[in-house]
């Protein structure tokens, strides 16, 4: 019985890649896990957490902007010159992209260097005095950030699509661990500043991980930008600008809302959600990490019948797993706050307004899980219009839910408002489905 267990998962690459990346991702989170406990061990929920937690938040949200802008257009048209035409003409794909987004980084970069109170005042707006002035300066130290991560972006689709998942996660782990050293060796000295030189270094150290990964692949042939190429991802790309942008606005609502809550309330829900993320990120997020090549090879192939049972079997397991571990999270809310975080400045006042958004966010995880998978399955298909045009109907549901409820219900009204849209969006998601997989198309 073992034999056949262990020979059966030596045949299963999917499987294999899977567990792979979930190991690799386990450590991420790991550390991503100890980053949040040292802060809360430092920090707490006092506004110097607050002020990091937002302009990490903003950091983050602008490379998941780039990311998710680049990886569906890119990777179809990346996977595509390499299995019908040859390599050259897949790096060419490479480059055009990579002259595209090198500029837009720099520019990024710059004006937050060059604007901090600016974009502060526009993304945290309830803050004043002390903790504008401070979450102004931890923007600006920031700022270099943006470049590294948004190269990385397109180097990270790049080796998924060698399938070299591991090494691509790699360099999350790398910057992870990067701003937990920094926070351990500098922050008496140098205080909260210390977790944002961390984020500027780890965002290097990422990018230098890929590049010397993807050495032996690079193909140089004629690097010069292509107008077919960016033709070809412009189709698939158009939409997700429009509707990328309404994701990550609606990702940055939380803290504007947010900011105007009392001392602690930013840091609350970044610490709730870094619960909630964990087990999203395990399975779910690498799962569709692993099958988003295996989806757009299928697609390409038109092979409809095993495109379907892929998908069928991976949200069956998604539901198995999320289900059961969503009312457990609910039920014991406070108590994994407390064994998770409360140390050192992180007090049982934190821990009561943390755990109340925790138990929120697990109503809905089920919800975050399944999202993962269908939009990276839209988006394999290269339909990208549907998931994202479904988004931005629920980044404005969200928007009005959170505006409602923030008065009476304060940070947890945030949290509820994210519940809410998401699992309408899964709803509206998964019905749709039903257009992909018509009669005529399968027989085809």
């Amino acid at each position: 019985m073992l034999k056949r267990i262990i020979q059966s998962f030596n045949s299963n690459e999917i499987l294999k890649a899977s567990l792979l990346l979930s190991l690799i991702t386990v450590l991420v989170k790991l550390a991503g896990y100890i980053e949040k406990v040292l802060l809360a061990y430092f920090w707490g929920t006092s506004d110097k957490a607050d002020c990091y937690n937002a302009v990490f938040a903003l950091i983050i949200s602008i490379f998941v902007f780039f990311r998710e802008i680049v990886e569906p257009g890119f990777l179809n048209n990346f996977l595509k010159m390499r299995i019908n035409t040859d390599e050259k003409e897949a790096w060419n794909v490479f480059f055009t992209v990579f002259w595209c987004i090198l500029p837009a980084g720099i520019i990024v970069s710059f004006c937050l260097y060059l604007f901090p109170d600016a974009v502060t005042h526009i993304t945290l707006p309830g803050f004043s005095n002390e903790r504008f002035r401070l979450a102004a300066t931890l923007l600006r130290i920031a700022s270099p950030a943006c470049v590294f991560l948004i190269i990385s972006a397109l180097t990270y689709i790049t080796l998924n699509a060698y399938k070299k998942f591991t090494i691509a996660a790699t360099g999350d782990l790398a910057l992870k661990l990067v701003i937990v050293l920094f926070i351990i060796i500098f922050a008496r000295r140098v205080g909260i500043q210390a977790a944002i030189y961390g984020l500027v270094t780890g965002a290097i150290v990422k990018l230098i991980i890929h590049i010397t990964a993807l050495r032996k692949n690079i193909s140089w042939g004629n690097s010069g930008l292509k107008r077919t190429h960016l033709n070809n991802i412009w189709a698939l790309t158009w939409p997700l600008m429009i509707g990328i942008l309404f994701s990550q606005i609606n990702n940055l609502t939380d803290n504007i809302f947010a900011s105007y809550l009392k001392e602690g309330s930013i840091s609350a829900l970044s610490y709730s959600k870094k619960l909630v993320e964990l087990p999203v990120i395990l399975f779910p997020y690498a799962l569709s990490v692993v099958v988003f090549p295996y989806f757009s090879e299928l697609h390409i192939e038109k092979n409809i019948v095993r495109l379907r049972h892929l998908l069928r079997e991976t949200l069956k397991w998604i539901a198995i797993v999320f289900i059961p571990l969503s009312i457990c999270l609910f039920l014991f809310s406070e108590t994994v706050t407390q064994l998770v975080f409360q140390h050192g400045a992180f007090d049982s006042q934190s821990t009561a307004l943390t755990a109340g958004s925790l138990a929120i966010y697990s109503i809905g995880l089920p919800a975050f899980a399944i999202e993962t998978v269908l939009v990276i399955f839209y988006f394999s298909v290269a339909d990208t219009k549907t998931p994202i045009f479904t988004g931005i109907l629920c980044v404005i549901v969200n928007i009005v839910v959170t505006w409602v409820l923030v008065d009476h219900f304060a940070h947890l009204g945030i949290a509820l408002g994210l519940v809410i849209s998401k699992t309408l969006k899964v709803v509206i998601l998964l019905y749709l489905l039903k257009y992909k997989f018509k009669p005529e198309i399968i027989k085809s």
